[in-house]
């Protein structure tokens, strides 16, 4: 990592976006992972609602991550119902869910 940023020691602006490019990967995969990981969110038996919150908001936060910051409400509904669609497939829809993984992008 410091051989990455080495160039942008001057400038932290640059470093931050530099940094932020290689740890905010923006492909299909790192994006449905994200949802699913999200759609996974359970309370677990002996877990508070506000850790139980937490642990939402930081998986809202990294869906948000994985997207430009001109992402619409309308497309982001419309990415939302086609990921939740694809995660609700049964087990024999695994080579359709893994052909959306190696996708280049959502669209």
């Amino acid at each position: 990592m410091q051989v990455i940023v080495q160039d942008y020691m001057d400038n932290p602006v640059k470093m931050w976006t530099e940094l932020q490019k290689i740890n905010e990967q923006d492909n299909p995969a790192v994006c449905f992972n994200t949802y699913n990981e999200f759609f996974n969110i359970t309370k677990k038996e002996d877990e508070s609602l506000t850790n139980l919150m937490s642990r939402v908001e930081l998986a809202l936060y990294k869906i948000r991550s994985t997207h430009s910051s001109t992402l619409k409400l309308e497309e982001f509904k419309n990415e939302l119902t086609c990921v939740y669609l694809i995660h609700a497939l049964l087990e024999n829809y695994i080579s359709f869910h893994s052909a959306v993984l190696l996708m280049k992008e959502f669209k």
